[in-house]
């Protein structure tokens, strides 16, 4: 149990020695992204919806109902 605990305890040490002896501030990510992000348009509209019958369904109903 001893042996794996200063294992783990070297493995912190070593693990954060950059920040402990750098003496100075960690340089900071910086973004990539440029603002404001746009989108090309698309190269073809999208198809106009077809009806699935190819007779007209009367809406009015001779009860009044829809």
């Amino acid at each position: 149990m001893g042996i794996l605990a200063g294992v783990a305890l070297a493995a912190v040490v070593l693990g954060n020695g950059g920040v402990a002896s750098g003496g100075g501030s960690s340089p900071r990510p910086q973004s990539t992204v440029q603002y404001p992000i746009t989108f090309d348009a698309p190269a073809m509209k999208a198809p106009r919806p077809q009806p699935t019958v190819s007779y007209p369904i009367p809406w009015v109903r001779e009860d009044g109902a829809r």
